[in-house]
């Protein structure tokens, strides 16, 4: 399995770049649910599989887990005809409601960790784990969510609910199903005027400042057509993007340097485990089979301007933003000790 380990070592060569890259400049954090599981928040396919479990028994069960994650909003728009021809609507966002609220009084070590490096949050999760993570560290911020977002309001101490939050009274404005992100990503459907979701991923897309995508799997179509029809936009000519002071920044697919935190797909604990011959030929291929799946989309991603850093484990991410914390920490102890012998001169 020389491929498999050869491609780890890229991985570890990716990883040093990152941290070598974003121990020197600022990034924004664009949050998926990876980020919160650790806290209790459930993930898409439960929080479906749940409303699947829960409907009616006078409809058959549509055994989510045989579905491919790209068909969720469809599935989701499924369910909620049949909870809306009961005049259940209440119930079925109440059951999403119910799985994204956290099990643990306090966030999680990565968000607090997060918040260490960037203090701007884009998230398409519900949940508001991130802002407990503000509240532990004492900070008031900005929070902005649907139907009405703005890329200037992406500053220092924020978060984005690019898909919307339970914090409104009412039904809440999420993006979930099918009918959702028709509303809120039109130009995917030949619309000439974008959405503010599909500003913010433009806006944010076309700069200089990271992204960096942790706990995202890129299983939303949506967002990944949106941002490969930016990447494809940049490529046929330079973005001409306005700086605020009356100048204007041209940017080409070269400028765009954004990454992604993911887990291996491919890795398996149990392939450590002695097994018959003939089983561990079968799951050596379907190891590879992963394998090329998982090389697939960083290639894909590559293309698109955002590098892919793979880690066994989500949690194996966390040392990865120690090690950026520690570095930026040092250059700032650098800077200041070549300041202060500056300043000591002028006194």
């Amino acid at each position: 399995m020389s491929g498999i380990e050869d491609y780890k070592k890229s991985m570890e060569k990716a990883k040093d770049n990152l941290i070598d890259d974003l121990s020197k400049r600022e990034f924004i954090v664009f949050a998926g649910t990876g980020v919160s599981e650790t806290t209790g928040v459930k993930l898409w396919e439960k929080i479906l599989v749940d409303l699947d479990n829960k409907q009616s028994d006078r409809y058959d069960k549509l055994d989510i887990g045989r579905w491919d994650s790209y068909e969720y909003p469809e599935l989701a728009q499924i369910l909620y005809g049949r909870y809306a021809r009961l005049s259940e609507t209440s119930r079925y966002y109440g059951i999403i409601e119910d799985n994204i609220k956290s099990t643990k009084e306090d966030s999680s070590k990565a968000q607090s960790l997060i918040l260490n490096l960037s203090q701007r949050i884009i998230t398409t999760n519900y949940d508001d784990t991130f802002e407990k993570a503000f509240a532990e560290k004492k900070v008031d911020i900005i929070q902005q969510t649907l139907p009405y977002l703005e890329y200037d309001k992406i500053a220092e101490n924020s978060i984005t609910y690019l898909h919307g939050n339970f914090s409104n009274d009412g039904q809440p404005n999420i993006i979930f199903k099918i009918e959702d992100y028709v509303k809120y990503y039109p130009m995917l459907l030949g619309a000439s005027e974008e959405s503010c979701v599909e500003e913010i991923l433009k806006n944010t897309y076309y700069s200089k400042t990271a992204l960096v995508f942790w706990g995202f799997s890129f299983g939303d179509r949506f967002i990944e057509k949106t941002l490969l029809r930016l990447s494809e936009e940049i490529k046929k000519k330079a973005y001409t993007k306005g700086k605020g002071d009356g100048s204007t920044l041209q940017l080409t697919i070269d400028d765009i340097c954004h990454y992604a935190l993911m887990p291996y797909t491919h890795f398996d604990k149990e392939e450590l485990l002695p097994k018959h011959e003939k089983e561990d030929e079968k799951r050596k291929g379907e190891q590879l089979e992963k394998l090329k799946e998982e090389q697939s989309l960083n290639k894909k991603l590559k293309s698109m301007g955002i590098n892919v850093v793979r880690q066994e484990m989500y949690k194996d991410i966390i040392p990865l933003l120690e090690k950026i914390d520690e570095d930026r920490n040092e250059i700032k102890r650098e800077m200041e000790n070549l300041i202060k012998p500056m300043d000591e001169a002028f006194c």
